[in-house]
Order: structure tokens, then C-alpha cells, then sequence
């Protein structure tokens, strides 16, 4: 759940970083151009050349000059890097904007009020990890580290913006249409947003403030407090981000609630989940190992603490959680979380998980389902030959059915007792150790 939740919060985030981007852009141009019809193929290749894309405006650009200039333009675009299948990342159909030209001579880029109607944007991640939205400029490298850019939009409205997110790795696409974004910046240059749209089919509203645009369009530090309304939840957050561009440095207090969990996994692809009210708090602390968690969760029934470190929520590559788990419906549970088909049994599961790679560390398992229980201790190897798969197991109760489906492997009913250790190796599995009654079989390995 935390890669569905990461990846939808980068849409939200993305939101006001693409379609300002291209409004900063034809507030550069006039910088350098004055008769801009004459000269747009000129103005139009410098500015792809800054970006390190291919920027168009195919359609009528006009200006009137003045010490608050105003342009218009239609069929703007800003296209996608080469690895891309799709030719566009931003693409606007109508804009008008304010900006102050002396104030952009000596210090940052300020729209005074800016109107999109009709716009696309798409954030997409290539095989090898790629985002779109990095971009690279066609200009000499420079022994001086790069100056930030300064941006600034005082006052903005959007109307009709489609937000997509793909990934290669996966057919799952996230969609937000957003019917108005309007956005206001204070005396810090902070953002206050209100959006309304729909995510995912269902209807959202998304207020609160975030920023500085500054630091979001650089990647850089952001603080935030929002809240987000959807298909009838509350999720709000609050804090900062240090690197908003990798979603790492996160010191923030997440918090969710809602009558209808069902209606919440849907939108991240779970039909079959845990039904009924939820709620959770989840605190997030930035450290030398990336992000420390604390999550509380009650699903419905099902109640979740997980607590411990990992080093990204984008690309998580380590992490060390201490998790456990209980709730009167199994069933309910393992669709929740991707897991087998088992028994509705009351359940209760605990233990750590050290992750850097595999085989991954299973260390202290404890699984009770119904009467029937198991533990574990080892490492499980990569799927799906889990070659190095090495662990201590332990279990009895009379079905082994519910704790066989665990291993997708189907028993018939019948009591059990075993104990011993499993080694997966060069595609083999040996047993060593090994007693076990099933019923009135028994088998015993040495």
C-alpha cells in the first residue's frame, strides 16, 4: 500500500510543478524577444535549448507591454524526453498570464495572476527507473553549481486538467481530472490551494498550502499542510519534505480516516480487501537511514502497527520494519495486502522484516490462524525460486489447511505437528531436521 500511496501522492505533488513550468517559460521569452511572432522560431529553440526540450507554441502568442505585461497563447507544448512513447509531457491549450518583467531583471520570475483552460500532463517512469520530469539543459557544463530558479506565481487559476502517471514496470495508470486548481501565494511565498477534480473515478477536494514554488519547481525543501477529501475519507498531512523531487527527507504527520475502507482500496486496484470504517496515523522522521515510521492502523477491524526504518519511500532499496497484525477475518487481510487466498479464520502475525536485497531476514515470524499456529526464523530467497530460502520452522494445530495455502500449497484437512528447517538451493529443497505428523502420517528427515 505505501508504493499505491506514494505513487498517487506524486501526482497531487506534480500538479503545480509541470503547468507553471510552461508559464515560466513564455515569461523568459519575452526577457530576451520583443517582436514575437517574428522571432517565435528563434525564442522557441532558445527556450528548448535552456529546458533540454522541444518547447512549441503552435498556436497565436500575444502580448500587451507595460509594466505588468500581459501574453495569451494557445497550443503550448513542452515534450517528452526521447525514451518516451508519448511526444508530450505538458500540453496547454489556452493561457493567459501577468507577469512583471523589471522584477524579473534582477531577482525572480513573478506572475501576478495566470489563467490555464484545457491542459495535459503526463509523469511517467521508463524500465530504468527514469522520470520524465528530470530535465537537462543543452548549455556548456559550468564549474559554478547551478543558480536555483526563482518563480513565482502570486495568484493562478486552472480549469480542465488531466494528470496521468505511468510506470513501465506496471499496467496500472493513476488518473486525476481536475475541474478547478486555483492557487495563491502569501508573503512567504507559500502556496494556498484549493482543488477539485476527480482521482481515480471518485470525487476530490484537495486544500490546505504548500511551497515555496521556488523549492518545489528546484526539487528542493517544501512545507506543507493539506487535506485531501476522497470518495467521502480525510487524509491530511503536515510538515516538510526536504527533497521534494525524491520524496526523502520527510519529517510529517500523516493522518487518515474514513467510513468505507472498500471504497479507499478500489481506488488501489483491492476489491476484495477489508470492509468498513478506518483510520491510521503515521509518523514520518527523516534520519541518517532515511525515514523512520511509525505506523497505527485500524482497518475496519484489522488493526496494523508497523514501526522501524527504510531509505525511500520511491525506491526503496533497505529497510528494517518491526510489523504486526490482527483481526478476526484472515481472508479479508491477505487480499488487503496481496497475499494468498486462505482460510476467514481470527489471526494474529507478528515479526521483523531486514530487507538490502535477498535473500530478505525473517527474523521472530509468529502466525496464528484460528487454533492453528507456525513460526518462523531465517532468510527467503528471491521469487519466484526463492533460491535461498534458508529458515527454522515450527507449527501445530488441527488444520493444516489454513497455514498450508500460505505457501499456496493445497492439504487436506488435518491435524499437524512439525518442526525443522527448510534450505532452497540451486532449485532444490531439502529438508533437514525434519518431524513432522500430518493426521496419522508421519515423516521424519534427518
Amino acid at each position: 500500500m505505501l508504493k499505491h500511496m506514494a505513487r498517487r501522492t506524486k501526482v497531487l505533488l506534480g500538479v503545480v510543478v509541470g503547468v507553471p513550468m510552461v508559464i515560466a517559460a513564455l515569461g523568459l521569452a519575452y526577457l530576451f524577444f520583443s517582436d514575437l511572432e517574428a522571432l517565435r522560431p528563434t525564442f522557441t529553440r532558445y527556450l528548448s535549448n535552456e529546458i533540454g526540450r522541444e518547447f512549441l507554441i503552435a498556436g497565436d502568442f500575444a502580448a500587451d507591454f507595460g509594466r505588468v505585461t500581459r501574453i495569451e497563447a494557445t497550443d503550448v507544448s513542452l515534450a517528452n524526453p526521447g525514451w518516451s512513447g508519448e511526444p508530450y509531457m505538458v500540453h496547454v491549450d489556452h493561457l493567459v498570464a501577468e507577469l512583471d518583467l523589471l522584477a524579473a531583471l534582477s531577482g525572480p520570475l513573478i506572475f501576478d495572476d495566470a489563467e490555464i483552460r484545457g491542459a495535459k500532463v503526463l509523469f511517467e517512469t521508463d524500465e530504468e527507473g527514469r522520470f520524465n520530469w528530470v530535465f537537462s539543459s543543452d548549455r556548456p557544463p559550468s564549474t559554478q553549481p547551478p543558480k536555483p530558479f526563482q518563480l513565482l506565481i502570486r495568484h493562478a487559476v486552472l480549469h480542465d486538467v488531466s494528470v496521468a502517471y505511468q510506470r513501465a514496470t506496471t499496467t496500472e495508470d493513476v488518473a486525476l481530472e481536475i475541474d478547478r486548481l486555483e492557487i495563491t501565494a502569501d508573503e512567504r511565498e507559500i502556496l494556498d490551494m484549493s482543488l477539485s477534480g476527480v482521482f481515480e473515478g471518485e470525487p476530490a477536494q484537495l486544500t490546505g498550502t504548500f511551497g515555496t514554488l521556488t523549492g518545489l519547481v528546484n526539487a528542493d525543501a517544501v512545507e506543507h499542510d493539506l487535506e485531501l477529501r476522497l470518495a467521502d475519507a480525510t487524509i491530511s498531512t503536515a510538515g516538510s519534505i526536504a527533497r521534494v523531487g525524491s520524496l526523502s527527507g520527510i519529517d510529517a504527520t500523516v493522518t487518515a480516516e474514513g467510513p468505507a475502507l472498500e471504497r479507499i482500496t478500489a481506488i488501489l486496484g483491492v476489491t476484495d480487501g477489508v470492509p468498513g470504517p478506518f483510520s491510521s496515523t503515521a509518523e514520518l522522521t527523516a534520519n541518517a537511514a532515511g525515514e523512520h515510521v511509525d505506523l497505527t492502523a485500524r482497518l475496519g477491524e484489522l488493526e496494523v502497527r508497523v514501526q522501524g526504518e527504510l531509505d525511500s519511500f520511491v525506491k526503496t532499496e533497505r529497510m528494517d520494519l518491526q510489523m504486526s497484525a490482527a483481526g478476526p477475518d484472515a481472508a479479508g487481510a491477505a487480499a488487503l495486502f496481496g497475499l494468498p487466498t486462505i482460510s476467514r479464520d481470527e489471526f494474529e502475525v507478528s515479526g521483523r522484516l531486514r530487507w538490502g536485497g535477498f535473500p530478505a531476514a525473517l527474523e521472530e515470524v509468529q502466525v496464528r490462524l484460528g487454533a492453528n499456529t507456525l513460526s518462523a526464523n531465517g532468510t527467503v530467497g528471491r521469487p519466484p525460486h526463492f533460491d535461498g530460502t534458508n529458515f527454522e520452522f515450527e507449527g501445530q494445530g488441527p488444520d493444516i489447511t489454513a497455514i498450508a495455502a500460505l505457501a499456496r500449497v493445497e492439504l487436506p484437512a488435518d491435524s499437524y505437528q512439525m518442526s525443522g528447517r527448510l534450505v532452497r538451493e540451486d532449485d532444490r529443497i531439502r529438508f533437514d531436521a525434519l518431524d513432522a505428523r500430518i493426521g496419522q502420517a508421519s515423516i521424519a528427515v534427518n
